[in-house]
């Protein structure tokens, strides 16, 4: 955090994020986040990738237009981490891509940071849990409404907002950084009260 000589803080803390998928989620928020200052490193597909990269990423909201006209989008977790380090990273991957993804990054968990799970569907927090343990699992809820309607291109449809919960060091902080981004946090006590 920048501080002046008489100790008050002058700007907010930028984080670095690593952002696992380039579908609505990932592309709403890693925009978002990259549009207010902050880092992003994409990881998908090789055929996803090269796309992106080539077009660059589109929020459409419902009063103004984000756009990052040169992602950085890698298509491997090898690729990713010599973008790093990260703060944070956003799991935004379908359900039915967890397990594999998760597969695929268990040799990297020591150098992998703290996980925001933003995913839909239950039981997602759990198994990034018996992945990555405990201290490294935000759960994240999501009520946004967003449509996807072409490669890294999105429509924000209702801004409803983000429930984020967990007792990460970083959970204060992130909640702010994603509110200056225009996404709407609310911080919840833990994962049980955001869902139910």
């Amino acid at each position: 955090m920048d501080k002046n000589k008489k100790g008050t803080r002058t700007t907010d803390p930028k984080f670095r994020f690593l952002c696992f998928g380039v579908g609505a989620v990932g592309v709403y928020l890693g925009t978002s986040l990259v549009n207010s200052g902050h880092h992003v490193t994409f990881v998908d597909k090789p055929e996803s990738a090269g796309l992106v990269r080539a077009k660059g990423l589109t929020v459409n909201l419902p009063n103004e237009t984000l756009k990052i006209e040169e992602p950085d989008i890698v298509p491997t977790i090898e690729d990713a981490l010599t973008h790093g380090p990260y703060d944070a990273a956003i799991f935004a991957v379908k359900s039915y891509d967890t397990d594999r993804v998760l597969k695929y990054l268990q040799p990297y968990q020591v150098a992998l940071p703290a996980f925001i799970c933003i995913q839909n569907g239950i039981g997602n927090e759990a198994r990034l849990v018996d992945v990555l343990g405990p201290d490294k699992v935000i759960p994240a809820v999501m009520t946004t409404s967003i449509r996807k309607t072409a490669m890294g291109t999105v429509d924000v449809l209702h801004v409803r907002g983000i429930g984020m919960s967990g007792r990460h060091q970083l959970t204060t902080a992130l909640i702010n950084a994603f509110n200056h981004a225009g996404l709407k946090v609310k911080p919840y006590r833990d994962a049980a009260s955001m869902t139910w």
